[in-house]
């Protein structure tokens, strides 16, 4: 690992223990368990790579790491989803297709790359195929969700909101990343390694203001609607 390798992933380390307290501090973890979930697998496989180099940092661990967080970040968005319409009718039905159908499809699509491509190892194909399926469809699922709130005019929570958004507009420019490894080979994976991690740090960023800013007016208006619907649900039942 050279020494700007290094000095970025540290960074990336130190804003997220930064965003990690937040969370624990500011009480925001009870908005996303899956996002509070993320930042400790991560914070721990990442702390494992740095301190544990002759048995953590090597491909395959690395590999399943990758997969694991892939994973979380599905995770985050199916929650995301389920705390915004989970009060409302018409937009949750809306809601729980588009859901169901986007995980049959990205289940479809990882469940069809091959073990192994002619020329490529486990590894190399799991990077170019696998991951970005999984990708495409946290993506898909992510941008579902904030179209259908806006669609059924359903209020999204601002904390939700921003980590949705992050999430959506980083994934994108991922994917973007990973096409031009497929297209270009390994040979640009440093490169794109450091682009990754620069916008990763901004994402870092916006995440921590949002983290440790104070609740605003929308959020207290969120949490009041949210309690009536749930003070309402036993009489609609």
């Amino acid at each position: 690992m050279s020494t700007v390798d290094f000095a970025l992933m540290s960074s990336m380390q130190v804003g997220a223990i930064a965003v990690a307290i937040g969370l624990v501090v500011r009480g925001q973890w009870r908005h996303n368990w899956s996002f509070a979930t993320y930042f400790i697998v991560g914070l721990t496989m990442s702390a494992l790579m740095t301190s544990g180099r002759g048995r953590f940092y090597e491909s395959p661990f690395y590999l399943f790491m990758l997969t694991v967080l892939h994973v979380l970040k599905f995770a985050i968005a199916l929650e995301v989803a389920w705390r915004t319409f989970q009060g409302f009718r018409g937009g949750r039905a809306a809601a729980l297709r588009a859901a169901l159908a986007i995980v049959a499809a990205t289940a479809l699509a990882a469940a069809l790359v091959p073990i192994a491509s002619s020329g490529f190892s486990v590894y190399e194909t799991a990077l170019a195929q696998f991951h970005p399926r999984v990708i495409n469809g946290t993506l898909w699922l992510m941008v579902a969700t904030l179209v259908l709130a806006q669609w059924y005019r359903v209020p999204i929570h601002p904390f939700h909101a921003v980590v949705l958004t992050g999430f959506a507009i980083y994934l994108a420019v991922y994917s973007v990343l990973l096409g031009l490894v497929q297209w270009f080979g390994l040979g640009i994976r440093s490169f794109v390694n450091m682009v990754d991690t620069l916008c990763y740090l901004a994402l870092m960023s916006w995440w921590l203001h949002a983290v440790w800013r104070r609740d605003n007016a929308a959020s207290a208006a969120h949490v009041e609607i949210s309690n009536r619907l749930e003070a309402s649900t036993p009489a609609r039942a």
